[in-house]
Order: C-alpha cells, then sequence, then structure tokens
C-alpha cells in the first residue's frame, strides 16, 4: 500500500486532520524540526494501529453474525423438516380416525338395524288349543336358550295371558324371570320369581323361584330379602334338603317347627315326583348354583 492509498483510501478520514495541518504548517512558512517529524510519524503510525485494531475486531464481529446466521438457518431448516414430519403424521392419524370412525357408525347402525328387527318381530298368531300352546311354548323356551330376551318374554307373556291354566304355566312364569336376569334388570327378575311362589305354590318351582330370589337379592346386597325369601323355602317346603344345603350360613334362618311337612309341601313333593320334565334346562341352572354355595361353604370350613 502506497502513500496515496494512505491518505485517500479508507483510512483518508482519519488522517485528513494531519495532513490540513501539515499544509497549513507548509503554507504559513515555518520549518519543522526533525523533533517535529518523529512526533507526527510517531502519531501517524499509532492512528494506523488503531485503525487496524478496529478494522480487524470488525471483521471479527462479522464472522461472528455470519456463524449465527448460519446456525439459524440450519435451525429453521431443521424445524421446517420436523414441523413437515408432524403435519404427514397428524394427516395419517386424521385418515385413520375417519376410518374407524366410519367402521363404528357402520356397526352402530347394523347394531340398531338388529335390534329393530328384534322389537318389530311380530308375535305368534293367538293360539286357539293344545297344538297352538305347546308351539308357543317351544319358540319362548328356544328364545331363551339364544338369549334374546326382549322374544322370550313377549312370548311367555302371551302364553300366560292365553293359557293360565295351563301344567306349564309356573315353568312360564319362571322362564319369564330368567328373561329379566338376561337384561339385568334385576329387581324385576326377584318380583317375577317371587310371583312363581304366590301364583303357583304348588308347583315344583316355587322353592326353586324362591332360592332365585334370594340368590339374587343376596347379589345385590339386599340381605333382609335374601333371609326373607330362604325362610319361605324353609316355612313351606321344609323336606327340601337339596335347596336348604345350598342357602348360605351367613343367613340365618328361622327355626323349623316340630311338626310333620306341610300339606302345601307334601303336595309339592309329590307332584315333583310325578311331573314329567316339560321344560328345557334354564339359564344359569340351579344345579350350578347348588355347587357354587356348596363349595363357597366347604370353602369357609376349610
Amino acid at each position: 500500500m502506497d502513500v496515496a492509498e494512505k491518505f485517500t483510501g479508507r483510512r483518508g478520514h482519519t488522517l485528513a486532520p494531519i495532513a490540513c495541518l501539515l499544509l497549513l504548517a507548509v503554507l504559513s512558512g515555518c520549518v519543522a524540526t526533525k523533533g517535529d517529524v518523529r512526533v507526527l510519524r510517531g502519531n501517524i503510525a499509532a492512528l494506523q494501529a488503531h485503525q487496524d485494531s478496529l478494522y480487524q475486531q470488525s471483521l471479527r464481529q462479522m464472522g461472528t453474525q455470519a456463524d449465527s446466521v448460519r446456525m439459524l438457518t440450519d435451525l429453521l431448516r431443521t424445524t421446517r423438516g420436523q414441523l413437515a414430519n408432524q403435519i404427514r403424521q397428524l394427516q395419517e392419524m386424521l385418515v385413520t380416525l375417519q376410518e374407524l370412525s366410519g367402521q363404528s357408525a357402520q356397526s352402530v347402525r347394523q347394531l340398531r338395524e338388529q335390534m329393530q328387527q328384534q322389537t318389530q318381530q311380530p308375535p305368534p298368531a293367538a293360539p286357539q288349543g293344545a297344538a297352538d300352546a305347546d308351539e308357543l311354548y317351544r319358540a319362548a323356551n328356544e328364545k331363551l336358550q339364544e338369549k334374546s330376551a326382549a322374544a322370550a318374554r313377549v312370548a311367555f307373556q302371551q302364553f300366560l295371558s292365553l293359557f293360565p291354566q295351563d301344567a306349564r304355566a309356573a315353568d312360564a312364569q319362571y322362564g319369564l324371570a330368567e328373561t329379566y336376569v338376561l337384561d339385568d334388570a334385576l329387581a324385576d327378575a326377584v318380583s317375577t320369581f317371587a310371583r312363581v311362589a304366590e301364583a303357583y305354590p304348588a308347583s315344583t318351582r316355587a322353592p326353586e323361584a324362591l332360592f332365585r330370589a334370594g340368590d339374587i337379592s343376596e347379589q345385590r346386597k339386599r340381605t333382609a330379602d335374601a333371609r326373607r325369601y330362604y325362610n319361605l323355602i324353609v316355612q313351606r317346603y321344609g323336606g327340601a334338603s337339596d335347596l336348604r344345603s345350598s342357602i348360605p350360613d351367613a343367613l340365618p334362618l328361622l327355626p323349623r317347627h316340630g311338626r310333620s311337612r306341610s300339606r302345601l309341601a307334601q303336595q309339592s313333593r309329590g307332584r315333583r315326583r310325578a311331573a314329567p320334565a316339560r321344560m328345557p334346562q334354564l339359564w344359569p341352572p340351579l344345579h350350578d348354583l347348588r355347587v357354587r354355595r356348596r363349595a363357597a361353604v366347604a370353602g369357609r370350613q376349610a
């Protein structure tokens, strides 16, 4: 770098005052000594060093800023890629949810149609004779075995309405109670089971219905009701030892009377021996309830 560049280049603004002083000194006719020239050169060198220091500092600052810009650019590029991936994943999840929603809606629609078909199923025609009673009773039991509670309930109710004096009326009342158990309407089930013993006390279904009413009441935490139904079994059908052994020990029963079996109990047992098996096994079988009771008693004794 020559002298012209030093005075006219990027440092021209800083050295301009010094040049003016020198020019003024020459024009004024003053004669500078060697010491003055040395001082002037020293000042010029100091100013040049300061200018170089400022220039290097500016370069360092610019480099730091450039690095920061590069880092921000890389971060922005990475963030943009992550956002694009997240948006794509959200779109895929949305499509999946739409498909699942469509399948759920279709399933709900199919279930609704099935329920409507069962509800709108026309009841059997009004029977007129024994053959019609057999057909209606058979259809009711088939629906019960299929666990179609609504259809079985309609058939049993119609059977009881049209044939209240039929020998299978107590069994139909028992089956009607089981339809409420299938629908988890336990309060209605208990009252319907109790109705068996009230309307058909001499039937073989009466003590079993009372046992079912007591068992369901115990499940519903209605201990007083359960004890009442169990006591009715002992009072009315004291000779039914198979049912008495199934009653839980936690429910104390009324003391048995010293007299012999009542006339009603004798009629019930006599009819139980002579009556044919008219009704298929209902759900749940009473035998299973007895087995569970005896297992629970054995467990407590152990």
